[in-house]
């Protein structure tokens, strides 16, 4: 985040892969004297239980559900061990927006 910042400094907002990212670029931004959400909005991804409704300001995040995602994988990986050829396929799995205080 700090490195963006110096190539961007007029960035006003940033989505990060994932919730302990998020965490960093809130640290970041704040040491960078920058305010959340009022100088830089920041979503993150993956709505972690225990940390982005803890963070402050609380994480705007993209939601996705872990048990959906433990699900499918377990079905593949019973497929393999039942010697079935599985085909790489792309499955999407579905998402949704928490708003919450950082954007």
């Amino acid at each position: 985040m700090a490195r963006l910042l110096t190539r961007e400094p007029d960035l006003d907002a940033v989505f990060v892969a994932n919730d302990l990212m998020a965490a960093g670029a809130l640290r970041a931004l704040q040491d960078a004297g920058r305010s959340v959400p009022g100088d830089v909005a920041v979503i993150g991804f993956d709505d972690h239980p225990a940390l982005a409704a803890a963070m402050n300001p609380p994480l705007t995040t993209v939601h996705q559900d872990p048990a959906a995602q433990v699900q499918h994988m377990v079905t593949i990986l019973m497929a393999l061990l039942a010697g079935e050829a599985v085909r790489p396929r792309r499955h999407v799995l579905p998402v949704s927006l928490r708003l919450r205080g950082s954007a």
